[in-house]
C-alpha cells in the first residue's frame, strides 16, 4: 500500500479539530429549523454512512418534545404524499447528486417545501441546493474539514456532522473542550474477557460483532454497524440491552469462537449491563455445589466503551471512542477503511446511479387506496 495515502487511524488525531470547527460554525438556520414546530415529526433521510449524524438528531429531536425518524431514500418511498405533507424533512447529502438525492429532494422540495431542508456541501453538479433555492426549501451548507484523511469509510465527516446537530440543539458553542478527547486506545475502550485476567484473540480475527447499546449510545452503535461492513471487516449485529436479553444470546451461544461483544455504556445502561450480563447469575444452584453459577461463560470476550457524560455529549463521546475501537479492529485485521479490498471489483458508483422505478411511485397511499 501507498504510504502516503491517508490511513483511517490518522484521522483520529484530528477529532479534536473537528469539534472546534463545528462549534464555530453558524447553526442558526438550522436550529430554528429543528426546534420550530417540533410537535410535527421529523424524517430524516441520508444514504449508507451518513445515516449515523441522523440517527443523532431524532435522538436530540425526541428530545425537544418531537419525534423523529431516521430512514433511507427507498423507506422515504413508502411514506405516503400526506405524510410527508405533515411532517419536516431533513435530508443529509455530502455530495448532493445521485439518484438518492435527486429523488428525496425533488419529493420533499415540491411536496413541502417550507418544512423540507437540506444539510450538504458545496459542489457544482450538488442537485438540491438549486433545488432548494427554486422552491423555497431550506438548503445549510457546509464545508466539512478533511485534514487530508478521507476515503471510502467516512471519519471526519460525521463527527462535524454530529458537532454542528450538538450545537444547533444546545444552543453551546464551548463543546470542544468539555470532551477533551485522547485518541489512546486506553483512553477509549478496554478489551477482555468477561471475567478480568483471562486470554482474548486479536481484535481482527472475529468474524462477527454484537454490538449493544442504549439511548446516547444508539448513534455511535449504528455508526459502527456501518463501518464495519463497508470496510468488509466483521458483521455486525445492533441490540439494545434489554432486547438482547430476550433471545439474542443464542447467536453468540452458537458462534463463540468468531463473536465477540461490544458494550456501548452512558451511566444510564452501567448498572444494568452489569447485572444482566457482566455479573449475571443465574437462577439454578449447581447440584453438587450448591453454588448459583454465572450466566455467560468466563472467557466471553467483551470490548467496553464508555462515557462518563449523560447528556448529548454521550453520544459525541462515545462515537469518538467507537470510532478508535474500529480503527484498532481494523488495524489488527490488515484492512485499511479508506480503501478496503474488494476482490469482485463491484463498482459503488455504477450501484448508486441505478434508480428504482416503479418502488418509488409506490406510496402506501396510492399502493393500498389508505387515506388520511
Amino acid at each position: 500500500m501507498n504510504s502516503t495515502k491517508p490511513h483511517f487511524s490518522d484521522s483520529l488525531a484530528h477529532f479534536n479539530d473537528v469539534l472546534t470547527w463545528a462549534q464555530n460554525q453558524d447553526v442558526e438556520g438550522l436550529r430554528s429549523f429543528l426546534l420550530s414546530e417540533s410537535h410535527i415529526p421529523l424524517l430524516s433521510i441520508s444514504s449508507g454512512g451518513a445515516s449515523s449524524p441522523l440517527h443523532y438528531a431524532c435522538l436530540l429531536y425526541g428530545t425537544a418534545n418531537g419525534i423523529g425518524r431516521a430512514i433511507t431514500p427507498l423507506e422515504f418511498a413508502s411514506i405516503s404524499d400526506n405524510a410527508v405533507k405533515n411532517s419536516k424533512v431533513l435530508i443529509l447529502s455530502n455530495s448532493g447528486h445521485g439518484v438518492d438525492p435527486e429523488y428525496t429532494g425533488r419529493r420533499a422540495f415540491t411536496l413541502n417545501p417550507g418544512r423540507s431542508a437540506c444539510i450538504t456541501t458545496p459542489s457544482s453538479d450538488n442537485v438540491l441546493i438549486p433545488r432548494a433555492e427554486k422552491t423555497g426549501a431550506s438548503a445549510f451548507v457546509y464545508d466539512w474539514p478533511s485534514f487530508g484523511c478521507s476515503g471510502f469509510v467516512g471519519s471526519l465527516n460525521h463527527i462535524a456532522t454530529f458537532g454542528l446537530f450538538y450545537k444547533a440543539f444546545t444552543g453551546d458553542s464551548d463543546f470542544a473542550s468539555k470532551l477533551a478527547f485522547d485518541p489512546a486506545p486506553e483512553s477509549s475502550f478496554v478489551y477482555r474477557t468477561r471475567v478480568a485476567g483471562g486470554e482474548v484473540k486479536p481484535l481482527g480475527s472475529y468474524k462477527h460483532y454484537i454490538v449493544l447499546y442504549g439511548g446516547s449510545g444508539e448513534p455511535a452503535a449504528i455508526d459502527l454497524e456501518t463501518k464495519f461492513h463497508e470496510s468488509g471487516i466483521a458483521s455486525v449485529q445492533l441490540a439494545d440491552y434489554r432486547n438482547f436479553t430476550h433471545g439474542r444470546f443464542i447467536f453468540e451461544s452458537n458462534n463463540f469462537e468468531d463473536t465477540c461483544i461490544v458494550f456501548i455504556r452512558t451511566p444510564r445502561e452501567k448498572k444494568f449491563s452489569e447485572q444482566a450480563i457482566l455479573e449475571a447469575k443465574g437462577i439454578h444452584k449447581d447440584k453438587t455445589t450448591g453454588v448459583i453459577p454465572d450466566l455467560f461463560p468466563a472467557d466471553m470476550p467483551v470490548v467496553i466503551i464508555d462515557t462518563e457524560h449523560d447528556s448529548p455529549l454521550a453520544s459525541i463521546d462515545l462515537l469518538m471512542k467507537s470510532q478508535v475501537f474500529f480503527s484498532a479492529a481494523a488495524d489488527s485485521s490488515g484492512i485499511e477503511p479508506f480503501n478496503p479490498s474488494n476482490p469482485k471489483k463491484i463498482d459503488k458508483r455504477a450501484l448508486r446511479q441505478k434508480p428504482f422505478p416503479g418502488i418509488a411511485k409506490a406510496t402506501l397511499q396510492n399502493n393500498f387506496g389508505l387515506v388520511a
